[in-house]
């Protein structure tokens, strides 16, 4: 790019240009690019079934705690001196545990199709979606009292949630 350009300038100063100019091209990218087929392959599995393998956690989420409405259990704990908060940590914490190993295990399957990536990035990002994920269960549980019409409306709340705009 130097050289054609004071090669340019010169002539413009009506100066002789020079004879030896030497320009080069390489393909791009350089070296070349290597496509990983299983990989592309798994990684397209992974962004289709990935969302659709946490329905099963969104029934249990929001079952249990509306269940543990439907029973009275929250009520009974709170006349024996459980905070609220206690109630709600606790099921915030099954939760987390039990998705926290499920995002150990994609984390580790998903650095095939992803070589490029790190582990810590995609298990730090799930676990953030964990979090964001319950805490709606949650949310999604305020609005039912039966707990099979809870389970049910929930997963295809879920669902529809997953369909693009």
């Amino acid at each position: 790019q130097a050289a054609v350009e004071r090669a340019l300038v010169k002539q413009a100063a009506d100066a002789p240009p020079e004879a030896n100019l030497r320009a080069t091209i390489k393909g791009f990218p350089y070296p070349g690019r290597i496509f990983n087929l299983p990989g592309f392959i798994a990684g397209i599995f992974l962004s289709l079934v990935l969302p659709l393998a946490f329905i099963t956690d969104t029934v249990v989420t929001i079952k249990a705690v509306v269940v543990d409405k439907e029973l009275r259990i929250r009520e009974g704990m709170a006349m024996m001196g459980l905070y609220d908060s206690a109630y709600w940590l606790a099921h915030f914490i099954t939760q987390f545990g039990v998705m926290t190993v499920t995002f150990i295990i994609v984390s580790l399957v998903s650095l095939y199709p992803l070589e490029h990536s790190d582990f810590w990035i995609h298990f730090i990002f799930f676990e953030v979606w964990a979090v964001a994920f319950i805490l709606h269960c949650f949310f999604l549980s305020t609005f039912f009292t039966k707990g099979r019409i809870a389970a049910l409306a929930g997963s295809m709340f879920y669902l529809f949630q997953l369909a693009p705009a």
